[in-house]
């Protein structure tokens, strides 16, 4: 007769078996220490901004319905009433004015730097919106790249996407702060979008045409690079 023993005896205690715990990546903790250190200093740099805006009213030319909204401005001038529909008639043609030094193709830059300090080209509330957008889209190229070394299972240098962030994120808030939030042009995008693409460009499968491999008659592989171009005498 076979006896077939069991591993599991009545009364005994139970076993409990403890599974791992899924820890976070090296990589990714830094990475998000980078992104709040940004965000931190770009809070700051968006307070000191905010406090610069509220000093006084400003009249927003790409919002300006009439001439007549433009006479206040215009008051220190004498020919007020012959430059207000000039520089209306300029504004209807050429809004959305991305900065007020556009303003010189109708007035003298000596007047306009008389009145710069009671316009602006935006309001603050699209200055929130511009630099929102901005930040999301510079974040979202680190983490999108993230992602990617996660899902491929590349195994890089822990610290090279952190370190690439710190950097192009001192440059990023270093644009923010040299900038005026209602008169000058936003480098805020173009910023975003240098962070972005160098964001992209550390991911370890590029789409280059100089990186494109090809197989040899022989079963080697060799990689094509554009050739060269040279002038015949």
């Amino acid at each position: 007769m076979a006896v077939t023993r069991s591993w599991t005896m009545a009364g005994s205690p139970p076993i409990v078996v403890r599974g791992a715990r899924p820890r976070i990546s090296l990589r990714f903790a830094w990475l998000v220490a980078a992104s709040l250190l940004v965000a931190t200093g770009l809070g700051f740099v968006y307070q000191a901004k905010v406090q610069r805006m509220s000093a006084a009213p400003v009249l927003n030319v790409n919002a300006v319905a009439s001439p007549d909204d433009l006479l206040p401005v215009l008051e220190a001038f004498p020919n007020r009433a012959e430059l207000a529909p000039r520089i209306y008639d300029y504004l209807l043609r050429a809004r959305p004015l991305g900065h007020d030094g556009a303003l010189t193709a109708v007035i003298p830059r000596r007047q306009l730097a008389r009145i710069k300090p009671l316009i602006a080209v935006r309001s603050p509330r699209e200055y929130r919106a511009e630099l929102l957008r901005s930040a999301l889209l510079y974040f979202a190229g680190f983490y999108l790249v993230a992602l990617l070394w996660r899902i491929t299972g590349f195994r890089g240098d822990a610290a090279f996407l952190p370190a690439l962030q710190l950097l192009t994120g001192f440059g990023f808030l270093l644009m923010v702060s040299m900038r005026d939030p209602l008169r000058d042009s936003l480098s805020n995008s173009t910023s975003s979008r240098s962070a972005f693409s160098s964001a992209r460009s550390s991911s370890p499968y590029p789409a280059s045409a100089s990186s494109i491999t090809a197989a040899s008659p022989t079963g080697a592989t060799h990689r094509s690079s554009p050739p060269s171009l040279s002038s015949d005498s």
